[in-house]
């Protein structure tokens, strides 16, 4: 058994529109819900195990996130110890 978070992950159109299909499906596919907007997209999931460090397609979507700007994404990862904890928690969506 393992923590479950819920987790938002929030991409300005600019990385939205750089992303492959594969990546989108790979990363994206398995959100509970999908949010667009003319600034971007957020990507939802309610109560998932967000093993960032550990999980394959987490590992690619973190490393490619830390090559971008880092204004022009966000991700919260809302666990059992949050507002506490920032573990996973990445970017900062600049206005």
């Amino acid at each position: 058994m393992g923590i479950r978070s819920d987790v938002v992950v929030a991409l300005k159109k600019n990385l939205v529109d750089s992303l492959t299909e594969e990546q989108k499906t790979a990363w994206f596919g398995a959100a509970d819900r999908k949010l667009e907007h003319e600034e971007g997209t957020l990507y939802h999931w309610d109560h998932t195990k967000w093993y960032f460090e550990e999980y394959d397609h987490l590992v690619s979507l973190y490393e490619w996130l830390r090559s971008q700007g880092y204004d022009d994404f966000l991700v919260v990862v809302a666990c059992h110890d949050y507002p506490e904890s920032f573990d996973g928690d990445l970017g900062f969506w600049a206005i």
